[in-house]
Protein backbone atom coordinates (compact mmCIF):
# COMPACT_ATOMS: atom_id res chain seq x y z
CA UNK A 1 0.00 0.00 0.00
CA UNK A 2 1.00 3.53 -1.19
CA UNK A 3 1.04 4.52 2.80
CA UNK A 4 3.31 1.98 3.53
CA UNK A 5 5.90 3.22 1.09
CA UNK A 6 5.31 7.01 1.93
CA UNK A 7 5.39 6.70 5.74
CA UNK A 8 9.40 5.55 5.78
CA UNK A 9 9.84 8.78 4.40
CA UNK A 10 9.14 10.43 7.71
CA UNK A 11 12.08 11.37 8.95
CA UNK A 12 12.46 13.46 6.12
CA UNK A 13 9.36 15.42 6.18
CA UNK A 14 9.63 18.62 8.07
CA UNK A 15 7.32 20.04 10.94
CA UNK A 16 5.56 22.29 8.97
CA UNK A 17 4.42 19.79 6.76
CA UNK A 18 3.13 17.64 9.50
CA UNK A 19 1.50 20.64 10.85
CA UNK A 20 -0.10 21.11 7.77
CA UNK A 21 -1.31 17.29 8.10
CA UNK A 22 -2.46 17.60 11.22
CA UNK A 23 -4.67 20.82 10.34
CA UNK A 24 -6.31 19.47 7.39
CA UNK A 25 -7.36 16.29 9.45
CA UNK A 26 -9.04 18.90 11.26
CA UNK A 27 -10.11 20.48 8.98
CA UNK A 28 -12.39 17.60 7.71
CA UNK A 29 -13.47 16.59 11.23
CA UNK A 30 -14.23 19.49 12.00
CA UNK A 31 -12.01 19.48 15.08
CA UNK A 32 -9.16 21.44 16.61
CA UNK A 33 -5.45 20.65 16.31
CA UNK A 34 -5.47 20.04 20.18
CA UNK A 35 -8.30 17.57 19.47
CA UNK A 36 -6.36 15.79 17.01
CA UNK A 37 -2.74 15.98 18.96
CA UNK A 38 -5.16 14.05 21.85
CA UNK A 39 -6.37 11.42 19.64
CA UNK A 40 -3.32 10.71 18.40
CA UNK A 41 -2.09 10.30 21.95
CA UNK A 42 1.25 12.52 21.16
CA UNK A 43 1.89 15.84 22.72
CA UNK A 44 3.02 19.01 19.79
CA UNK A 45 6.16 19.21 21.76
CA UNK A 46 7.01 15.40 20.61
CA UNK A 47 7.44 16.15 17.35
CA UNK A 48 10.36 18.86 18.28
CA UNK A 49 12.16 15.93 20.05
CA UNK A 50 15.10 14.42 17.66
CA UNK A 51 14.53 10.94 19.15
CA UNK A 52 10.74 10.85 19.08
CA UNK A 53 9.92 12.99 16.69
CA UNK A 54 10.72 10.69 13.88
CA UNK A 55 8.30 8.15 15.32
CA UNK A 56 5.65 10.93 15.60
CA UNK A 57 5.96 11.87 12.00
CA UNK A 58 5.51 8.19 10.44
CA UNK A 59 2.23 8.41 13.23
CA UNK A 60 0.54 11.72 11.89
CA UNK A 61 1.36 10.40 8.28
CA UNK A 62 -0.33 6.81 8.74
CA UNK A 63 -3.77 8.74 10.28
CA UNK A 64 -3.51 11.37 7.46
CA UNK A 65 -3.91 8.31 5.13
CA UNK A 66 -6.61 6.68 7.01
CA UNK A 67 -8.57 10.50 7.65
CA UNK A 68 -7.90 11.81 4.34
CA UNK A 69 -7.67 11.34 0.36
CA UNK A 70 -4.87 9.24 -0.30
CA UNK A 71 -4.11 11.33 -3.40
CA UNK A 72 -4.33 14.57 -1.34
CA UNK A 73 -1.38 13.30 1.18
CA UNK A 74 0.44 11.59 -1.80
CA UNK A 75 0.79 15.24 -3.83
CA UNK A 76 1.53 16.73 -0.31
CA UNK A 77 4.62 14.38 0.21
CA UNK A 78 5.60 14.44 -3.19
CA UNK A 79 6.08 18.29 -3.34
CA UNK A 80 7.90 18.52 -0.15
CA UNK A 81 10.30 15.50 -1.56
CA UNK A 82 10.27 17.29 -4.98
CA UNK A 83 11.36 20.10 -2.54
CA UNK A 84 14.16 19.26 -0.70
CA UNK A 85 15.86 17.45 -3.59
CA UNK A 86 15.66 20.34 -5.45
CA UNK A 87 17.51 22.61 -2.54
CA UNK A 88 19.50 19.68 -2.00
CA UNK A 89 20.60 20.00 -5.57
CA UNK A 90 21.30 23.55 -4.96
CA UNK A 91 23.52 23.38 -1.53
CA UNK A 92 25.62 20.15 -4.13
CA UNK A 93 26.01 23.54 -6.86
CA UNK A 94 26.82 25.90 -4.21
CA UNK A 95 28.85 23.79 -2.61
CA UNK A 96 30.69 23.04 -5.67
CA UNK A 97 30.82 27.07 -7.33
CA UNK A 98 33.76 27.60 -5.70
CA UNK A 99 35.50 25.20 -6.37
CA UNK A 100 34.74 23.19 -9.43
CA UNK A 101 36.61 20.13 -9.59
CA UNK A 102 34.69 17.93 -11.18
CA UNK A 103 32.91 19.19 -13.91
CA UNK A 104 31.08 16.13 -15.37
CA UNK A 105 30.12 15.91 -12.31
CA UNK A 106 28.23 19.08 -12.05
CA UNK A 107 27.31 19.11 -15.33
CA UNK A 108 25.97 15.93 -14.93
CA UNK A 109 23.36 17.61 -12.02
CA UNK A 110 22.47 20.18 -14.26
CA UNK A 111 22.01 17.98 -17.46
CA UNK A 112 19.87 15.25 -15.46
CA UNK A 113 18.20 17.83 -13.24
CA UNK A 114 17.73 20.54 -15.93
CA UNK A 115 13.88 21.11 -15.41
CA UNK A 116 13.33 20.67 -11.52
CA UNK A 117 16.46 23.89 -11.98
CA UNK A 118 14.42 25.51 -14.49
CA UNK A 119 11.55 25.45 -11.83
CA UNK A 120 13.47 27.55 -9.00
CA UNK A 121 11.15 30.48 -7.78
CA UNK A 122 14.29 31.51 -5.05
CA UNK A 123 16.22 34.68 -6.29
CA UNK A 124 19.30 33.72 -4.17
CA UNK A 125 18.67 30.40 -5.48
CA UNK A 126 18.27 31.10 -9.04
CA UNK A 127 21.55 33.69 -8.92
CA UNK A 128 23.59 30.29 -7.42
CA UNK A 129 22.30 28.26 -10.52
CA UNK A 130 23.27 31.19 -12.98
CA UNK A 131 26.81 31.58 -11.40
CA UNK A 132 27.57 27.70 -11.62
CA UNK A 133 26.32 27.37 -15.38
CA UNK A 134 28.68 30.46 -16.24
CA UNK A 135 31.67 29.00 -14.52
CA UNK A 136 30.85 25.21 -16.48
CA UNK A 137 29.39 27.84 -20.00
CA UNK A 138 26.40 25.88 -20.09
CA UNK A 139 23.79 26.62 -23.19
CA UNK A 140 19.93 26.82 -21.97
CA UNK A 141 19.73 23.05 -23.15
CA UNK A 142 21.85 21.64 -20.39
CA UNK A 143 20.12 23.20 -17.82
CA UNK A 144 20.63 26.86 -17.40
CA UNK A 145 17.96 28.83 -16.09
Amino acid sequence: MIEDLLTGYAEFVDIGTINYLITLMGEKEGKSKREIFKELGISRGALYQPHVGDEVKRKVIEEAFKRLDSGTITKILYGYMKNLFVNFLIDILCAAGDEINNTEFIREIFTENADLLKSVRDIERKKIIEIVANKLNLTEKEGRS
